[in-house]
């Protein structure tokens, strides 16, 4: 459960809905994960994550599927694509292996990558295609 320490420490800048959903530490879902809330995730999920809301991969979590969200902030381990309306941010010990769709893109020191990019302009919808590999450590 999302505390008001943790808030403080940095929750307030990415979750804007009153509602969240925590998939906690040693919790495993297979199958898709949608809803119109934030989701935090902090287990592991084998399927696609969709939601209107703001997805957090927590640090030690993993996420075996796309997810479609507004923004999405990554501190643990996605194979899949990410398509988002807004923003991804790749903390210092994420990584990521997919594509990503995205206006804009925040990359710490130290995150991996290995997938492709697509930068979206005002007003286009979040659609992944092929290009080159790239990889950031």
């Amino acid at each position: 459960m999302i505390k008001d320490m943790d808030i403080k420490k940095g929750y307030k800048k990415i979750i804007k809905k009153d509602e969240i959903t925590i998939i906690s530490r040693g919790c495993s879902i297979k199958g898709d994960v949608q809803g119109d809330c934030d989701i935090k995730i902090a287990g592991t999920v084998i399927g696609n994550v969709i939601t209107t809301g703001e997805v957090i991969i927590e640090e030690g979590s993993l996420v075996r599927g796309n997810i479609d969200a507004p923004n999405v902030h990554v501190k643990g381990e996605v194979y899949g694509d990410i398509n988002v309306s807004e923003g991804i941010i790749l903390d210092f010990k994420s990584r990521v292996e997919g594509s990503m769709a995205y206006k804009t893109l925040s990359v710490e020191k130290g995150a991996f990558f290995r997938g492709t990019c697509s930068v979206l302009q005002v007003g286009e919808e979040a659609v992944v295609s092929a290009e080159e590999d790239a990889e950031s450590v």
